[in-house]
């Protein structure tokens, strides 16, 4: 039997219910691959944040990688972050010193 978790108190429960019974939330299956519960903290999931403000690829996994540290691999994660970080910083660099070189 598998075991579902609470989105709203993190409670788990039995598969099949709908409802948490600790809270009266919604239930997620745990085992979700492609929407795991790192991603949904808060009230809003990181891909919705992400499309949102219309992100590239470096500030988008910025983004990812501080959304989730707390609730996956901590500080691994702020070092990722802070990698796409660095690379977006060295190109906006080089846009800058092509514009200004015209």
């Amino acid at each position: 039997m598998a075991t579902q978790m609470c989105l709203a108190c993190g409670g788990g429960f039995t598969e099949g219910v709908q409802t948490c019974p600790h809270c009266g939330g919604s239930a997620k299956n745990v085992a979700d691959p492609i929407n795991p519960s790192h991603y949904r903290q808060g009230t809003l999931e990181v891909i919705d944040a992400i499309e949102g403000l219309a992100l590239g690829y470096r500030e988008g996994n910025c983004l990812k990688y501080l959304a989730r540290y707390k609730y996956k691999n901590g500080v691994e994660d702020l070092r990722k972050a802070a990698w796409y970080l660095d690379r977006l910083i060295n190109e906006e660099e080089k846009k800058c010193r092509r514009a200004t070189s015209r």
